[in-house]
């Protein structure tokens, strides 16, 4: 069915602009402008920050330079280190985002698991310590776990010790165990 005109015209008799990202005479100008704007504010923070004069931005420049060729000369034991110890800062802040470890980031944190159990196509890693296990479940052959738990191990003899561990103590006692890398 074709469109009427009045439909495909504007009440001033001007048509509507064509395209999605269609912009009035006004507007466009209005864009212009405030991207010249920007253009111009970050030219002058790179002049200022190339420029001799010691100022707080030349120094925050070289700080940013100085530490990216730091990074770049590094070596990847260092790199791996480096790696080990963020992975270590934030699983210890927020012990319930274990669940958000890749395979290999788990292994970097925790060392290798103690026992691994393939039980049609779930695969179970434990990782354990003398007061704890924490027990991590992958669905095939997905690289993020599916579930984690980490529960209280008990003695052969006995039933569980009555000290209840949070998830904070446990992973304390895991992260114990892992040697250097």
């Amino acid at each position: 069915m074709p469109v009427s005109k009045s439909r495909r015209t504007k009440r001033n008799g001007q048509r509507p602009p064509a395209g999605r990202f269609a912009f009035s005479a006004q507007e466009g100008q209005r864009l212009a402008v405030r991207l010249m704007v920007r253009f111009f504010l970050l030219a002058v923070i790179l002049i200022l920050g190339a420029s001799t004069i010691s100022d707080p931005v030349q120094a925050l420049v070289s700080a940013g330079v100085t530490e990216t060729m730091h990074k770049l000369q590094m070596s990847s034991e260092d790199r791996a280190l480096e790696m080990r110890a963020a992975l270590l800062r934030h699983t210890a802040a927020a012990p319930d985002d274990v669940r958000d470890l890749n395979r290999n980031e788990l292994i970097m944190v925790f060392g290798n698991p103690t026992l691994v159990r393939q039980e049609g196509p779930v695969t179970a890693w434990q990782f354990a310590s003398g007061e704890c296990a924490l027990d991590i479940y992958f669905q095939g052959a997905a690289r993020k776990p599916a579930y984690a738990e980490y529960r209280v191990r008990g003695s052969a003899e006995g039933p569980a010790p009555k000290v209840m561990l949070d998830h904070k103590s446990c992973l304390k006692s895991l992260f114990v165990k892992v040697p250097a890398l």
